[in-house]
C-alpha cells in the first residue's frame, strides 16, 4: 500500500471540525443510552403498576364481599336519599347558627373585659 501526501489548506479548522463532530457524535450516543435506560426503566414501572392494580383490585373485591349487605331502606334509592339529604342540610343551618351564636356571645365578654 501506497502513502499518499497531500496539502490541506486550514489543517487545524479542519482538525477542529472533525473534534467537534466527534464530540457531538459521542453526546448524542450518551443521550441515546440515557433514552433507551430510561425506556427500559419504565416498562418496568409500568409493569409493577400493573402488578399493583391487579392486587388492589383483588383487595377492593375482597373488602366488596366481606362487607355486610346494605339495609332494605337503603336500597329503595331516592326516598331514603331524600330524607337524609334534608336532614343533613337542617343539622347543618343549626350548627351554623350555634357558632354564630357562641361567636357572638365570644364578642361580647372581650368587649366587656375591653372596657
Amino acid at each position: 500500500m501506497e502513502h499518499i501526501h497531500t496539502r490541506i489548506d486550514n489543517p487545524l479548522e479542519l482538525r477542529k471540525d472533525i473534534l467537534e463532530a466527534a464530540i457531538e457524535a459521542t453526546e448524542m450516543i450518551r443521550a441515546n443510552d440515557r433514552i433507551l435506560e430510561l425506556d427500559k426503566d419504565r416498562q418496568i414501572f409500568k409493569k409493577e403498576i400493573a402488578g399493583m392494580m391487579t392486587d388492589l383490585r383483588a383487595s377492593v373485591t375482597k373488602l366488596e364481599k366481606s362487607l355486610p349487605p346494605l339495609p332494605t331502606e337503603f336500597v329503595k334509592g331516592k326516598a331514603a336519599s331524600e330524607e337524609t339529604t334534608s336532614f343533613s342540610q337542617t343539622s347543618a343551618s343549626s350548627d351554623q347558627e350555634k357558632l354564630e351564636n357562641d361567636l357572638e356571645q365570644i364578642r361580647t365578654r372581650l368587649a366587656r373585659l375591653r372596657s
